[in-house]
């Protein structure tokens, strides 16, 4: 096996470590440890937010204030995420809100 064909078969593993988890059932998510994907979060250089049905901010992530500026420990559960879409993206964002919902994802 060449060094490509190693990093594809650990890349496509869903271990956070390369190779295979004990903890993980057949679909890769963890069964009763999600400390890697919290410490994956945590760590992104991507902003990760949980948002209510209504708009309020639930959680962000580090990177969440280190690109927007807002303190976290400020905003979550007060902020509502709906009042900086654009005016003409609010009704799409809602339509689109509505129907996650309705399909329960």
């Amino acid at each position: 096996m060449d060094p490509s064909d190693r990093e594809r078969t650990y890349l496509g593993s869903g271990s956070p470590h390369g190779g295979t988890d004990r903890s993980t059932h057949a679909t890769g998510q963890p069964e009763k440890d999600d400390r890697w994907l919290r410490s994956v979060v945590h760590n992104s250089s991507e902003i990760v937010t949980m948002v209510g049905p209504d708009g309020t901010l639930r959680y962000a992530n580090p990177a969440w204030q280190r690109v927007l500026g807002y303190d976290p420990k400020e905003e979550i559960g007060k902020m509502n995420v709906l009042e900086y879409v654009h005016p003409e993206d609010l009704p799409h964002v809602l339509e689109e809100t509505e129907k996650a919902l309705s399909e329960g994802a």
